[in-house]
């Protein structure tokens, strides 16, 4: 059996990030983890805004860990130890 692209499309995966119900397709594979657990329009997105507030200087603005399916909404309301222990979870040091 030849497994082709459209073969993963009958299985739907949920983006953390969006909240929508997908087709596998839409989501980035890595060998080590698997599928990704944003789509890619919600990645791309995430990746471009971070990009721009670090090139504008505002490289303080913080972020959730990336695949954390925490949106950047919720990560501001998350109390500063909470944060510091998930950065601690994702191998991101402060």
């Amino acid at each position: 059996m030849t497994i082709t692209a459209d073969y993963w499309d009958d299985f739907p995966e949920w983006c953390s990030r969006c909240q929508q119900e997908k087709p596998a397709s839409e989501f980035a594979y890595e060998a080590r983890r698997g599928l990704q657990p944003w789509c890619r329009k919600c990645k791309t997105e995430y990746t471009r805004e971070r990009r721009r507030l670090l090139r504008e200087g505002q490289e303080g603005h913080d972020f959730p860990p990336i695949g954390s399916g925490i949106s950047q909404v919720e990560w501001q309301e998350i109390s500063e130890p909470e944060r510091q222990q998930i950065r601690h979870v994702y191998g991101i040091a402060d």
